[in-house]
């Protein structure tokens, strides 16, 4: 089958250009041809595209170095093959210098196809080349996902106008989808970037002109617009207005959060880097105080720095000995009788004294260390079950776990180690689970869960009643206790609310099979009001404050004397 070739032969001479046909037709090539001999007709035929050139280098009435330098000039890889009688080595040479591709003698044809092929095929060669690099610059400046500039795109952008600013004012905003996440667990990851395709669109539409709109990564876009605060604070408010409505997903209308944090050029910072990271803590600031956008301020930045600085000695705090568990009694309502202890972790810092969890567990929980701390609170309280056994009290120790520890599928095999190297039975160890964190991706959590209730463990839901957990899915729970959270306890008997919940939630864990535990129990009327009410097990200050495991041990020996009797571990 014929090749079509689109011939360009640049010759004076009628019957060459007719050899050079008859010699491509030998040679497989059905040619469209057309012959020019002027420099006005070569310039007239290059408006149309060419596969290649044959160029006779004896032309009287056209210019051959200035032709092949105007042919070397379009926009498009075309090859030129100089076709002429002997011109000599020299010559031969200077027009390959130019650009000619290839030197072939008219007496000598038979190397006009095959070299014809090779230039095509070379032609092919650097076009795919070329393509191939110009999907890697592209890939380079863009987000692949929202064709939106990517962070090095910006990174440049943001350089060059500062570099031009003159100190004319500008502020950086990262502008971020506050709930991407639960749209991935709830939706998948594909509606997520759909989520997010759309929302770089919407963004994209009430921007100014020249302004540059990127991809900073996951779930955050960043922006850098020419004016001061009032300017960026009505941008704002239109990005977040342009979110307002809903965006149908999978029959779903699912409502989009956006939360946008901004830093200002000059006062916050002269460099991208600086300017990004103020916008950022900007950003995280918005987060925590539940509004929908924020400036940099220097205060925020000071929490920033301390939470920073807290998390490097935390690393170290590990090493160093610092970090202490505390334990709180458990006891069964009924008899009185103590079935269990929950560990406390504490910091014994150097310079701030005894931190209580909520001082550095919030922050840890957003990093990799929070697994580094669950092992360490894991090793130490199976230990301290070791201890308490060898003083004779087998006492069951609940241990916290955080989403980050869910996602950990080692978890299961490193308590599997901790529990034979200290030769403790597994229905010792008690792994609690807030249910905010159970019900943040439960399709992850349940599996974990069931490996860890079938190697013996116990599974306790913590805080019951505040994470909105449905009935449905708490019977697939591997689970063997509830506890029902401080903030209906502490009111039991003055709030008929509390009081409602309370037993419905003790009726639930009966009919399920399931023990029930009342955290914070501060009085005996509270502790009187869930015997009535037929609670389980109860835990608080009324009973006994978070102590170190001496005092523990001292407390379990007085407790011993005023309720004699072997403790009891019961089961269900």
């Amino acid at each position: 089958m014929e090749k079509t070739l689109r011939v360009l032969i640049v010759e004076d001479s009628e019957d060459a250009a007719e050899l050079l046909t008859l010699e491509l037709k030998r040679g497989g090539y059905h040619s469209i041809t057309q012959r020019v001999e002027t420099d006005d007709d070569l310039a007239a035929s290059l408006s149309k595209e060419w596969d290649i050139v044959l160029l006779d280098y004896n032309m009287p009435r056209l210019n051959v170095m200035t032709a092949l330098n105007r042919l070397k000039q379009l926009p498009y890889d075309l090859p030129v093959i100089i076709v002429s009688a002997a011109i000599g080595e020299e010559r031969a040479a200077e027009l390959m210098k130019l650009g000619a591709n290839d030197y072939i003698r008219k007496g000598n044809l038979a190397r006009l196809v095959p070299s014809i092929d090779r230039e095509l095929r070379e032609v092919e060669d650097r076009r795919q080349r070329k393509a191939a690099e110009n999907s890697l610059n592209y890939l380079a400046y863009h987000d692949p996902l929202t064709s939106l500039a990517n962070h090095n795109a910006f990174h440049l952008h943001c350089a060059k106008e500062i570099s031009q600013a003159g100190g004319k004012a500008m502020v950086m905003l990262i502008i971020n989808i506050n709930n991407i996440r639960d749209i991935n667990n709830t939706l998948g990851y594909k509606n997520g970037d759909l989520v997010v395709k759309h929302i770089g669109k919407l963004v994209e539409n009430v921007l100014p002109d020249n302004a540059l709109l990127a991809r900073l990564r996951g779930n955050d876009f960043g922006l850098l617009l020419k004016g001061g605060a009032d300017t960026a604070a009505l941008l704002a408010q239109k990005i977040l207005t342009s979110v307002q409505q809903p965006f149908v997903l999978e029959t779903l209308s699912v409502d989009i959060e956006i939360v946008i944090g901004m830093a200002q050029f000059p006062e916050d910072g002269n460099d991208v880097g600086t300017l990004l990271g103020k916008a950022n803590i900007a950003l995280q600031s918005s987060i925590r105080s539940g509004t929908e956008y924020a400036f940099y301020a220097s205060s925020q930045d000071t929490v920033s720095r301390e939470h920073i600085a807290l998390l490097g000695e935390l690393r170290a705090a590990i090493g160093k000995n610092e970090l202490m568990l505390m334990y709180q009694p458990k006891i069964e309502v009924r008899t009185g009788h103590v079935i269990g202890m929950e560990a406390l972790v504490r910091w014994r810092h150097p310079q701030q004294g005894l931190l209580p969890p909520g001082q550095f567990i919030p922050l840890v929980e957003r990093t990799g260390l929070i697994n580094l701390v669950a092992q360490w609170t894991l090793w130490e309280a199976i230990l301290q079950c070791q201890a308490w056994q060898k003083a004779g009290y087998k006492i069951p120790i609940a241990v916290n776990l955080s989403t980050r520890n869910l996602q950990d599928i080692n978890l299961p095999e490193q308590i599997r180690g901790f529990l034979e190297t200290a030769e403790t039975p597994p229905h010792l160890l008690e792994l609690e689970i807030t249910e905010s964190v159970l019900m943040a991706d439960p399709s992850r959590a349940l599996p974990l869960l069931k490996r860890l209730h079938e190697m013996g463990i116990n599974i306790s839901i913590d805080d019951f009643g505040t994470g909105y957990s449905s009935m449905a899915y708490l019977k697939q729970l591997p689970i063997n206790e509830i506890k029902i959270d401080k903030t209906f306890i502490t009111s039991l008997m003055r709030n008929h609310g509390d009081a409602v919940i309370t037993r419905s939630t003790i009726d639930l864990g009966r009919n399920m099979g399931l023990f029930v535990t009342a955290e914070g129990v501060e009085d005996q009327h509270a502790l009187d009001g869930l015997m009535v009410l037929g609670c389980d097990r109860a835990q608080g200050y009324h009973i006994s404050r978070p102590a170190p495991p001496n005092d523990i041990l001292q407390w379990l020996q007085n407790r011993d004397r005023e309720l004699p009797g072997e403790m009891i571990i019961p089961s269900r």
